[in-house]
């Protein structure tokens, strides 16, 4: 699993804080969510990111969401979570 959370991460140089990856547990499907603070250079902004990943096999489903004020990501994480535990995935459904 740790391959998926690589492909997810923000590149190094984006990365204002260390990434938050926290395995969620209680109801709903096993997923790890993946939160991330990045500044754009470019753009002077500061941005957060958060990714929930629902492993299987050798892939996962993702579901991810950027917040361009980070805090919103405080405010908006418990509704997140809520969503992240109520998905249904199949995983036998092709691509």
């Amino acid at each position: 699993m740790d391959a998926v959370v690589d492909e997810v991460l923000l590149p190094a140089e984006l990365q204002l804080l260390q990434p938050e990856i926290e395995h969620l547990a209680g109801p709903g499907p096993r997923r790890i969510r993946i939160r991330q603070r990045a500044f754009r250079e470019d753009t002077r902004t500061v941005s957060d990111h958060v990714t929930y990943a629902f492993p299987f096999d050798q892939a996962a489903w993702l579901l991810s969401v950027a917040f361009p004020d980070p805090r919103d990501t405080d405010q908006r994480l418990p509704e997140l979570d809520a969503l992240a535990a109520g998905v249904a995935v199949d995983e036998g459904s092709p691509a």
